[in-house]
């Protein structure tokens, strides 16, 4: 019994160490940024989500569409990430980079907004920087974002 829980022991101390590890070595890289004008594609892990490849079944989901002509897009992106807890890294009048990081073991994940005016579209990519798994976080990042992004436009839309 006291060798079951001492290997016990061990397991949870090593899982603890590696999260931990990962936590720091999170925190050196950086976000991914643009490749020929479009977000970058989710590497086979199952911790990333981005809406600008849709033949990558695992990984997409559909992007924001907007149909009003505005100049305000990034701007209002960066106020949703910012209420979501998001920390910018980098932005111009097309892009914005944010990291959010887990509270626990500091894990940073990118999140990465590209404003298409053109077909009027807002694709979203947010992945894990280290890892395989990322428990669903960067998938429910992105539907937040969505949901918290359509309704800030509803309440600048005059009445």
């Amino acid at each position: 019994m006291k060798t079951t829980l001492f290997i016990l022991a061990c397991i949870i101390l090593i899982w603890v160490v590696l999260l931990i590890v990962l936590g720091f070595v999170s925190r050196s890289g950086k976000p991914p940024g643009l490749s020929d004008s479009r977000l970058a594609s989710c590497p086979s892990s199952p911790n990333c989500i981005c809406t600008e490849y849709e033949s990558d079944n695992k990984a997409f989901v559909s992007p924001v569409q907007i149909s009003i002509d505005s100049h305000d897009v990034i701007d209002d992106a960066q106020t949703v990430a910012l209420e979501m807890g998001g920390k910018i890294v980098s932005r111009d009048r097309l892009y914005l980079a944010v990291t959010f990081s887990s509270r626990l073991f500091g894990l940073v994940d990118d999140f990465e907004i590209r404003w298409a005016p053109e077909p009027g579209l807002l694709h979203i990519r947010s992945a894990s920087r280290t890892g395989h798994s990322d428990l669903g976080v960067n998938g429910k990042r992105v539907e937040d974002f969505k949901n918290r992004y359509k309704a800030l436009q509803k309440k600048k839309l005059p009445s």
